[in-house]
């Protein structure tokens, strides 16, 4: 059934909850809709959604806008139920939002919508605006939050603003205040944390990182050697007298069993090399991407603050 035009008092007419694109009086395309509409009406209806005796614009704002300037006493409208999902989708259409915008404000509007939206999840938000799964993880500053966390914020577990103020600090530090972030207010959270993520960044910058590091107990662990090793020792026998004198081998059977250890990656030189690995695994913990991404944050603040300094100088 084809939705049917009706004239709604204008004063019963809300702007969006969500403004996706703010309404400029000042430019040239806003003055030519609002003389438009003041020389012959407004052909084009608004359509809107009922909110309790009220009506809230989905699409259609700046003529909203115009007619209210203009004091139009009411304005032709689609009225229309639709859930906060169905409106969003109907917004985003509206406002062109995921071509014609730039990304510090598509940055904005992510963070607006994600706001105003919490039972929608940042992927379902992503696939709205055509982007990327992590396109919004990568905005909003969550790039580095553990991926247990990312669900916490989707299921509205932990608020957004908590969860990029968590994301901005180590995950070791994470596992720390997770709780805080789920069970504090905002605000409070906020306070608490904003010191500890200005320790890290005066430790990213004093390059005395040994702190944020996750300790973890070196395991060995085994696995397979490939064939084309094993084939190639049995044909060339380069390495098992080596073994068997470190292994202090006296009987067969403590040959078939360094042997083993071979195969398996847990002879002494394999074990090693593990340990190795499991030591710059431990920096892993914070990589060299958000080593890189925070020491230009606080280069840029460093710059920022000299800046004002010389313009203060010279006034």
């Amino acid at each position: 059934m084809p939705d049917k035009c009706q004239h709604i008092p204008t004063s019963k007419i809300d702007h969006p909850r969500v403004l996706l694109r703010a309404v400029d009086k000042r430019i040239r395309e806003y003055l030519e809709l609002r003389d438009s509409i003041e020389r012959h009406g407004l052909h084009t209806a608004i359509l809107v959604r009922p909110k309790g005796d009220r009506y809230e614009v989905v699409a259609g704002n700046r003529r909203l806008t115009a007619c209210k300037e203009l004091r139009l006493p009411e304005v032709p409208c689609i009225v229309r139920k639709m859930s906060d999902r169905e409106a969003l989708v109907a917004q985003i259409e509206e406002n062109d939002i995921r071509l014609g915008t730039s990304e510090p404000d598509l940055q904005t509007q992510l963070y607006r919508l994600k706001k105003a939206y919490p039972g929608i999840t940042l992927p379902d938000l992503c696939g709205l605006l055509c982007k990327p799964a992590n396109w919004a993880h990568e905005r909003l500053g969550l790039t580095y939050l553990r991926k247990e966390y990312l669900d916490l914020i989707d299921i509205g577990k932990i608020p957004l603003d908590s969860g990029i103020m968590l994301g901005k600090l180590p995950q070791k530090l994470q596992d720390q205040y997770v709780d805080a972030a789920i069970n504090m207010p905002v605000l409070k959270f906020k306070a608490l944390v904003r010191p500890v993520v200005r320790d890290f960044w005066q430790a990213v910058k004093q390059q005395k990182l040994e702190l944020y590091f996750t300790e973890e107990a070196f395991q060995p662990v085994a696995f397979v050697r490939s064939l084309r090793e094993c084939i190639k020792e049995f044909q060339q026998r380069e390495l098992g007298t080596e073994l068997l004198a470190q292994a202090e081998a006296e009987t067969a059977e403590d040959g078939f069993y360094t042997c083993l250890q071979w195969v398996l990656n847990l002879d002494p030189k394999s074990i090693e090399k593990q340990r190795q690995f499991h030591d710059m695994k431990q920096h892993r913990d914070i990589t060299v991407k958000q080593l890189r991404d925070t020491r230009e944050a606080v280069l840029a603040k460093e710059d920022s603050a000299s800046s004002e300094s010389t313009s203060s100088k010279r006034k």
